[in-house]
């Protein structure tokens, strides 16, 4: 089968960052026929220009209805009433509230925005400047990796496009990515299931890595290093549980490669369709409870065993997208140049030019966001601006991605209506 290499939720290179979070709510306008509680127009703020969906507003500020800058108190206002504070927008809002992040030092304005119905709808401030991305690295460890591979064998070919000294992905940017690793593999469902061996996800993690991910010894066949099944759904949990341990700012990537369709540690050697059937949807809802945390799931077939309609519902709700959506997402392998050019898009597009949110973006409200670059509002869906490449991922594009990726420091902030946004659930 051709090579396969599907359009990334990443563009391409840059330095992983975050996006601040903040609610915009329209309500009266100062310079309209209602006042706000205070008039920050005639004293602390200057406002009363034009603004719109696309045209932020300064800080401590929100675009009113009458499409006007306004505020309806300034900080240490205390005429927000009892139990209220000024927030980061200029709204009176609860003195505690949820904030949303994506990471760094953070600020928070306090509290729901108004008008919020049980979504998200704080205020943050968050540092950018210093974050990167983790990615843990989720290898089949199954007794079929052995198979023919271009000029050697599905294991060895991959292990050197990872771990090669000159040119490995790994080595090339331990000090850029936290990179982990995660083998899995079970033995016919007897415990410990599934099977394991992990690295915690760190900068310069190379050596570590190396010496945890076993390659054949000189005249050895592969096989004396693999185990047997491909308990797909329960390794995505373990690896979940691993990256859920790492506390620093930026986006966190799993990316899954492997070799066949899933079984379960229940179930080892599925013998009908039913079987076969429930190990997929326990892969599948793996996926979709790594990604309700903010973990994205990247899937690489290694060879074409794997059928286009698993690995596109894999890819699909691993990254965020319906189940049923045909686009085709994930990255089929048939070859060793092919593998590596997988592996160096999702890695690569981890470090650049998308923003994860910390939650997601509901449908038909994707054009109500502002995102702001340095103060300056950032248009929304051109070849320069911004869009979402996912419901959770905003991705700069032309002269705004050239902008961020120079060696200067930028802050990014992205805000949208109280409602819009759904918050990632906790690690459990």
């Amino acid at each position: 089968m051709a090579l396969t290499v599907r359009r990334r939720i990443f563009g391409t290179a840059g330095v992983g960052l975050g996006l601040a979070l903040f609610g915009l709510l329209g309500v009266a306008s100062c310079s309209g026929s209602q006042e706000s509680l205070v008039s920050p127009c005639q004293s602390v703020l200057t406002c009363g220009q034009a603004c719109s969906a696309t045209a932020a507003c300064g800080n401590g500020q929100y675009c009113g209805t009458d499409a006007k800058c306004t505020a309806e108190c300034v900080p240490n206002d205390t005429r927000c009433g009892s139990g209220k504070i000024c927030g980061g927008t200029g709204h009176c809002v609860a003195s505690s509230g949820p904030v949303l992040s994506s990471g760094g030092s953070s600020s928070s304005g306090g509290g729901s925005d108004p008008g919020s119905s049980g979504g998200a709808c704080a205020s943050a401030k968050v540092d950018l400047s210093h974050q990167l991305p983790t990615v843990l690295l989720l290898v089949d460890q199954s007794a079929s990796m052995d198979a023919k591979f271009g000029t050697s064998d599905r294991w060895v070919t991959l292990r050197d496009s990872l771990m090669e000294p000159t040119m490995g992905i790994v080595h090339s940017l331990q000090g850029q990515v936290r990179f982990g690793l995660t083998l899995f593999s079970g033995r016919n469902g007897a415990p410990p299931c599934p099977s394991l061996t992990n690295v915690a996800p760190m900068l310069s993690n190379y050596t570590p890595i190396d010496m945890a991910y076993p390659a054949p010894a000189a005249g050895a066949m592969t096989g004396s290093v693999l185990i047997d099944d491909t308990p797909t759904g329960e390794s995505i949990d373990g690896a979940v549980q691993l990256l859920a341990a790492v506390k620093d700012p930026g986006p966190k990537v799993i990316v899954l490669a492997t070799d066949g369709e899933p079984d379960t540690c229940a179930d080892p050697d599925p013998g009908d369709d039913a079987g076969r059937t429930a190990a997929k949807e326990r892969a599948i809802k793996a996926a979709q409870d790594a990604f309700a945390q903010g973990i994205f799931t990247f899937y690489i077939s290694v060879g074409n065993e794997v059928s286009d309609r698993h690995a596109t519902e894999m890819a699909n709700v691993g990254q965020g997208f319906p189940r049923t959506d045909p686009m085709q997402r994930f990255y089929r392998a048939n070859d060793q140049m092919a593998l590596a050019t997988a592996f160096a898009s999702i890695v690569a597009g981890a470090r650049n030019c998308s923003f994860q949110l910390s939650g997601t973006v509901k449908a038909g409200d994707e054009g109500k966001g502002v995102v702001t670059l340095d103060g300056a509002a950032v248009p929304y869906n051109t070849p320069d601006g911004w869009q979402l490449s996912s419901p959770s991922t905003v991705l700069l594009s032309g002269k705004s991605c050239e902008t961020v990726k120079d060696k200067n420091d930028h802050k990014i902030t992205a805000d949208f209506p109280c409602g819009s946004i759904v918050p990632f659930k906790p690690p459990a």
